[in-house]
């Protein structure tokens, strides 16, 4: 019964970590695209 104090109450880490995945997919790629179109388009005007 000990196991219960080294959880953290109401944390589930496994469904925590999936979730910032999914949040992190779409931004991770906005990002990349958005660097793409930097630098393709004004890097070449510098």
């Amino acid at each position: 019964m000990e196991e219960k104090h080294t959880k953290p109450k109401g944390v589930d880490w496994r469904g925590v970590r999936r979730r910032v995945r999914l949040w992190l997919a779409p931004v991770s790629a906005a990002v990349y695209w958005m660097g793409r179109t930097v630098r393709e388009h004004v890097l070449p005007r510098l």
